[in-house]
């Protein structure tokens, strides 16, 4: 088989269209890293955010419990929402290759809570980009005015002053998480499920 045949028979990558009204979802969004911002979003309604300690484990733990706590109490899909390295595998600009590695090894972490979960074995998981959710919900992606532009949109978000920028990333993924294409299947299908009575 040819080249040119392999090529042919590869199926283009569907990108899903990002949504007007936040999904039916809640998004558990992660910035990973040894300095781990996140967030919790409810059917695009911020909830909490904070830094953590990308390697306790217990603290992982609890805030997959809060995130699964408030999805069984909308009866809505909970989703973990996280952060994935620029491609190519480079480390990201202005971290060190440790830095690069300490990503890696907390994304291990987040996924083995979130599949181990009773209430978050349903595997709903979307990764982004740096580059993704910064141009939907900045409108940049890089450049002096980054930092700033970071930490005002997750003020805004949030209602209140954010400081840190692993927090503030983690609120902005999970303001693009709300409505993102990607993540919106799993609130479609769970809509889909109910109006049938499946649920």
């Amino acid at each position: 088989m040819t080249s040119a045949s392999k090529q042919k028979q590869k199926r283009p990558q569907v990108v899903r269209p990002d949504a007007m009204r936040p999904h039916q979802c809640v998004v558990l969004a992660i910035d990973p890293g040894e300095q781990c911002g996140v967030a919790i979003f409810q059917q695009g309604e911020y909830l909490d955010s904070d830094v953590v300690d990308g390697f306790d484990v217990a603290e992982l733990q609890q805030w997959v419990d809060n995130a699964a706590f408030f999805a069984r109490t909308l009866q809505v899909p909970p989703v973990l929402v996280m952060e994935k390295p620029p491609r190519g595998g480079m480390p990201y600009e202005g971290r060190s290759v440790y830095g690069a590695a300490s990503v890696i090894a907390c994304r291990k972490l987040w996924t083995h809570q979130w599949l181990a979960h009773p209430d978050t074995v349903n595997r709903h998981r979307v990764d982004v980009y740096p580059v993704t959710w910064r141009a939907r919900v900045l409108g940049l992606t890089r450049g002096h005015a980054l930092a700033r532009v970071e930490l005002l949109r997750a003020s805004h978000f949030a209602g209140k002053d954010i400081i840190a920028r692993d927090e503030a990333a983690a609120v902005n993924i999970g303001a693009w998480g709300s409505h993102a294409g990607a993540v919106g299947v799993f609130g479609r299908a769970r809509l889909a499920k109910r109006q049938s009575g499946a649920v």
